[in-house]
């Protein structure tokens, strides 16, 4: 595994691989981007085809152009299976696929991505939380060395909200007798949504 000066420096040689090297979509995530697109057309075609004889489809469409916009946006889920991928391809944590502005290119005949920039900073002059989140990421996958301080950039509500989500945690924990670490508490945690 390369390691890299700063995580500046891995994101933009994270960037030059992605211009050489960038995957089709995997199954994973044409399944989520057309599943839903493919969902839309039939339920537009339903509401079409029945709309002289009832209005069941068309109270679930309301307005077609909005539920087609709907449809066919790149929503965080099919985002997120698309960082799963590029990372695992890639050879890198989620998050700096995540501190990076990609593209999805959702025509049918190159189902892709295409990297747009970097952005580490947000509008207040801050580290972004994504840039945040990568430069952690990387220091514990020994991708940056522990010297690189971007964390003293971070904007200091966003350090007071993770603060506060730890304290609620901690005092959940608290309340059911529970004598653990937050961070191993958190780790132990999965949602089942199936």
């Amino acid at each position: 595994m390369t390691e890299y000066n700063s995580l500046e420096e891995g994101l933009n040689d994270l960037m030059e691989q992605m211009q050489i090297d960038m995957p089709q979509f995997n199954q994973t995530v044409k399944d989520a981007f057309y599943t839903r697109c493919y969902a839309a057309e039939r339920l537009l075609n339903a509401a079409r085809d029945s709309c002289t004889d009832h209005a069941a489809w068309m109270n679930m469409v309301g307005n077609p152009f909005e539920a087609l916009a709907v449809a066919q946006s790149f929503d965080t889920f099919c985002w997120f299976a698309s960082y799963e991928q590029l990372s695992k391809h890639f050879g890198v944590p989620l998050s700096w696929i995540n501190a990076l502005s990609l593209r999805a290119v959702t025509d049918p005949m190159k189902m892709t991505w295409r990297v747009m920039g970097l952005e580490m900073m947000d509008a207040e002059g801050y580290v972004s939380e994504a840039a945040y989140a990568a430069f952690l990421d990387g220091q514990e996958a020994s991708l940056i060395p522990s010297t690189d301080d971007v964390g003293s950039l971070r904007n200091p509500d966003m350090q007071k909200v993770t603060e506060q989500n730890a304290e609620k945690f901690q005092e959940y924990l608290d309340t059911k007798s529970m004598a653990v670490d937050v961070g191993d508490a958190l780790k132990g945690f999965d949602f089942t949504l199936a």
